[in-house]
């Protein structure tokens, strides 16, 4: 599923290249994710069936695609398509990557690595080694002094100033995948697409915010 992040973010694109074309970036992390913008950035964000151990099902990106900025939602439409999903996560990245996540370092890579090595996508291989910016420490660095928490929702609303309407809360998204594969009913995935979608908006913004 694609979507171009003006139809998420009206005018977004725009306001992204405006606020990078006026930084300065160093040669930090954080500035390394800048410089690579716009080919080799990615910015990814995972739905799971729960806590480490538990299967993944759908795997967020935005990257540039045909040269716009885009959101691609990778999703397994059962259990069994997670090994697909992975794949195709892996395809698109390389040693030139440079990955942005929030919070990524303690759970999203960890559980791509662990389910990647369950479905021994690299038997015999090396899978590409990205750079990973996990923008939580950066987050927390700039504003633990002023927000009640660096959660990437008080990010939104405190930082980004957006206010989400009728968003499907985190704690509920293990439990709404289970009855869409066991019922096949659209509604709730749609609204965790959504949500997937929303939170690499928000990534995007916060990443050009710290810069």
């Amino acid at each position: 599923i694609y979507v171009a992040v003006d139809e998420l973010w009206p005018g977004g694109e725009d306001l992204v290249a405006r606020r990078l074309a006026a930084c300065s970036p160093g040669d930090d992390e954080l500035g390394r994710l800048i410089h690579s913008f716009p080919e080799h950035a990615m910015l990814i964000d995972l739905e799971t069936c729960g806590l480490a151990g538990a299967p993944l099902f759908l795997i967020g990106t935005l990257r540039t695609i045909g040269g716009r900025l885009t959101v691609e939602l990778l999703l397994a439409r059962d259990y069994s398509e997670e090994g697909a999903v992975l794949t195709t996560l892996w395809q698109q990245m390389s040693d030139e990557t440079v990955l942005a996540t929030y919070n990524g370092k303690s759970f999203d890579w960890p559980m791509i690595a662990d389910r990647t090595a369950r479905h021994l996508l690299f038997v015999g291989g090396r899978p590409p080694t990205p750079l990973h910016v996990d923008l939580l420490h950066h987050a927390r660095r700039r504003w633990k002094q002023t927000l009640p928490n660096c959660k990437l929702q008080t990010l939104e609303t405190q930082i980004c100033g957006r206010r989400r309407s009728g968003d499907l809360p985190g704690a509920e998204i293990p439990a709404a995948y289970e009855r869409y594969v066991r019922t096949g009913r659209t509604t709730e995935i749609d609204a965790i697409l959504m949500h997937n979608a929303i939170d690499l908006i928000t990534l995007l913004d916060v990443a050009v915010r710290l810069a």
